[in-house]
């Protein structure tokens, strides 16, 4: 029966092993889905004070260029641009970062431990 026991500990082990390795792979989307759900449940910012800047200096080299953006520079960071599927979108919209997650070998680890450990008491 120990031999028995062992191998179900090392059986339930590999499976929490798998189960945190799926966690990892699955991280940063599970991270973004609750970053988007923590900005929509926040209040919307106050709008920032808006200041007058000069307008730049010309460049003494010439090659100014316009794409529309100011000071002709592209920026990487907005969104423009970045076409994002409406569909995908919804979709995220009702699922939570628990749904994401299967726990079921955590619970099975767990309910194998316990049994585990109780037998051990026992004895």
């Amino acid at each position: 029966i120990p031999t028995l026991r062992d191998s179900i500990k090392d059986a339930s082990m590999t499976d929490l092993k798998d189960f945190l390795e799926s966690i990892r792979k699955h991280s940063e989307h599970i991270g973004h889905i609750a970053m988007k759900h923590v900005w929509k449940k926040r209040p919307a910012p106050l709008p920032p004070k808006l200041k007058r800047k000069a307008p730049p200096p010309p460049n003494p080299f010439g090659d100014d260029v316009d794409d529309g953006t100011p000071n002709g520079r592209h920026n990487p960071f907005n969104d423009e641009g970045i076409e994002t599927g409406d569909e995908a979108q919804d979709a995220e919209e009702g699922v939570s970062a628990q749904d994401l997650i299967d726990f079921s070998p955590v619970y099975r680890c767990l309910h194998i431990y316990s049994v585990v450990v109780g037998c051990d008491d026992s004895s």
